[in-house]
């Protein structure tokens, strides 16, 4: 195998386009150390797989002997390539060789992990089969991304590599710029309970600041603030000529250790301190500011605390805010939790990892669980839950590794009347009677559901509730039905008509995108707000019955009034006519984008216009509309009339109505296309007409635009 190694100072380029199977990387591990590696595989744009060397240098040099015979540190392990290579997130990566034909042993048994957006996780071969796995198996794989760039493992791997398991029999380095080495790499690996024992080996009147730091911020991140405040006591006298780092570990371990009252002070001398390394020297403006920031921010988090203190209350450690149970604090003895009335909503991962929870009693009028609110609690076997609930955020998360969820049986997963998740595997579902809502994502990419029936107790269904469902035929949605969310039918390309409810009133935006073979809706005039997307790319739809009533979407804070929100029918190929409710003031861009059979659009409010590209922004005004729709171009904006409108197709009397309703600058070339001797005449009669009727203010004055421009003609 031909191996090409260059120097570290080349550069070549890490954006993600360029790596490739069989890369020599090194990476800087920290000020002392250079680790190597080499990319297994590559997926363009995307992710690598990558194994690290057992190979540690104090120089970003290794020659091809050793890459040869080089052991893996670790197992090979995925790497987010823009964010380490390409970007460099936490430390810097380099490619600094390749070898050819490089094809490892185990290459058919190695895995990319991805992530689908929504908390499902795959395996992939470079062969390109995809296998779904849980958490756990997730877990063993090592992921090398963006909030992490220096894994954990990476780290203790690299520590145990450059000195063994030193804390056995106290072997500790007995030179202080050793021992410093040493700890500096435990503590990068997050190994503050080895970094204690081995710094105070040390002897006392020998310690230095760089180690009584250490000492003290492992203290201060095992939450052992009491001993961090005894060793920076007994320490201070080291950081003189540095004192608001000083400050710093004690603003830190005050502000955790909840001692507001002795706090103010430390955060005022630690700013002092600040102001005066950087009038010395010590310190640049841009590190001053960011030390001055550690000191604003313990500022801030007393405060919020503080006023925590004031606003919440707690109760058997449950800390609450208004009617949000916001925290739990752990004991360690409680098992049985009792949420208090009046609380309707527990924040995200409240109780989330907790071991010695048994129990839980939700009350009545708690509507909302956060993402994770119980995941991890292994122990966690009885719920209680409320018939209030309306959200339970995060599925299958919020319960995830809870004994509660693995004792659930096979089918249809409940959290009271809430549909949770759904781990079967039948053709026919028949929603259990008493369900109210069905959750987000309970059924997404079920490829096994062909039907769906649901009892009218269901009053709502969630977003991507069957998203992706792409073998499901026939939906028997509840009579009481009243609300879809987003995307909860999207890409059930086998469903070809579903009968919506009377009743129902609201209707959110993609709801039935991609559903190729979807041919007919019909929404009950009940509905008011119509969001954009619901047939995106429903390229069979023929028929749509939009509710008389619909008002479209109003958001004062987006300034909508009345707006049909865009890309309605974008992709609708076969969709021929389309009647445009009068409560619509406005239809968005794109609505009508690939729209190639639209032959008619009836408008009923006969102020209603078009957003710019109605019709797509490279699409065409279809030719039926201007005999199917003669008074269509008068809803167009500028941008479309000028995009769109073919002049010669266009009668003389449209023309003269254009004139007095749309007359602007930016329409000039327009009309001076328009208006000729052959047709001035013509138009100048109908303009006079139309003066004769009850025009607006403006129209007046666009129709004597018109005499005083082309006058002349007629």
């Amino acid at each position: 195998m031909a191996i090409k190694l260059w120097d570290w100072e080349k550069k070549p380029s890490t954006q993600m386009r360029y790596l490739k199977r069989g890369d020599i990387f090194c990476f800087v591990y920290d000020e002392h150390s250079y680790c190597f590696g080499r990319i297994i595989e590559s997926v363009p744009k995307e992710y690598c797989i990558v194994e690290i060397f057992d190979y540690i240098s104090d120089k970003p040099i290794i020659d091809e002997d050793t890459v040869l015979n080089a052991k893996r540190l670790l197992p090979p392990m995925n790497i987010d390539s823009k964010y380490v290579f390409q970007d460099k997130i936490g430390g810097d990566w380099r490619i600094i060789g390749h070898q050819d034909d490089f094809m490892p042993e185990d290459y058919d048994d190695l895995y990319m992990l991805k992530w689908d957006g929504f908390g499902n996780y795959f395996k992939v071969d470079f062969h390109g089969n995809q296998i779904e796995i849980n958490e756990e198996e997730r877990s063993k794989y090592i992921t090398v991304g963006f909030h992490d760039p220096n894994k954990k493992v990476i780290r203790e791997a690299v520590v145990k590599k450059l000195y063994g398991d030193k804390s056995e029999g106290g072997q500790f380095p007995t030179n202080e710029e050793e021992l410093h080495k040493y700890t500096d790499q435990l503590f990068d690996a997050r190994k503050y309970s080895e970094v204690i024992p081995a710094i105070l080996s040390f002897p006392e009147d020998k310690m230095s600041r760089r180690l009584a730091g250490l000492l003290i911020a492992s203290y201060n991140n095992l939450s052992k603030f009491d001993e961090a405040l005894d060793s920076l006591n007994k320490f201070k006298p080291l950081f003189s000529d540095l004192m608001y780092r000083w400050y710093y570990y004690a603003g830190y371990a005050l502000l955790y250790k909840k001692d507001y009252d002795k706090l103010p002070p430390i955060i005022d001398e630690g700013i002092k301190e600040c102001e005066r390394a950087y009038e010395e020297g010590k310190l640049t403006e841009l590190y001053r500011n960011r030390e001055r920031g550690h000191f604003k921010y313990f500022n801030s988090e007393m405060k919020s605390a503080l006023d925590e203190l004031e606003r919440c209350k707690s109760i058997n450690g449950l800390v609450i805010d208004g009617d949000t149970l916001i925290r739990y604090e752990d004991d360690g003895v409680t098992t049985d939790i009792v949420i208090p009335e009046g609380v309707k909503k527990i924040k995200y991962e409240v109780f989330r990892n907790n071991k010695t929870i048994r129990s839980v009693v939700i009350p009545e009028g708690v509507e909302d669980i956060g993402l994770k609110a119980f995941s991890g609690c292994t122990n966690l076997e009885n719920i209680t839950f409320p018939s209030t609930l309306k959200f339970v955020r995060g599925e299958p998360q919020t319960f995830e590794d809870s004994k509660w969820y693995k004792n659930q049986p096979k089918g249809q997963i409940k959290c009271g009347n809430y549909l949770y998740f759904y781990t079967g595997d039948e053709e026919e579902i028949i929603i259990d009677d008493g369900i109210d809502i069905i959750g987000a994502r309970v059924f997404a990419d079920n490829k096994t559901i062909k039907k769906v029936s649901m009892p009218d107790s269901v009053k709502k269904i969630h977003a991507d509730a069957f998203k992706n469902c792409v073998n499901l035929v026939d939906v028997r949605l509840s009579s009481k039905l009243d609300f879809i969310s987003s995307y909860a039918f999207q890409n059930c390309i086998s469903l070809e008509e579903i009968k919506l409810p009377g009743g129902m009133t609201r209707f959110a935006n993609e709801v039935f995108m991609g559903c190729v073979n979807l041919k007919e809706v019909i929404f009950p005039d009940t509905i008011v707000e119509l969001l954009g997307g619901i047939f995106d790319g429903c390229k069979n739809l023929e028929k749509v019955h939009l509710p008389d009533n619909a008002e479209g979407v109003t958001d004062s804070y987006i300034k909508w009034d009345h707006k049909l929100e865009g890309r309605m029918f974008r992709g609708c190929e076969k969709l021929r006519e389309v009647t445009i409710p009068k409560g619509i003031k406005k239809v968005l861009e794109e609505t009508f984008a690939g729209c190639t059979s639209i032959q008619k659009i009836v408008v009923e409010n006969p102020d209603m216009m078009f957003g710019q590209d109605t019709f797509g922004k490279k699409g065409k005004y279809p030719e039926a509309l201007y005999e199917n729709s003669p008074e269509l171009p008068l809803h167009l904006s500028d941008g479309d009339i000028k995009q769109y409108i073919n002049l010669d197709k266009m009668s003389d009397d449209m023309k003269a109505k254009m004139f007095t309703k749309r007359q602007s600058k930016s329409l000039d070339p327009f009309w001076e296309k328009s208006v000729n001797k052959g047709n001035a005449k013509a138009i100048g009669e109908k303009i006079n007409e139309l003066k004769a009727t009850k025009l607006s203010a403006k129209e007046k004055k666009n129709a004597d635009m018109f005499f005083e421009k082309y006058g002349g003609l007629i």
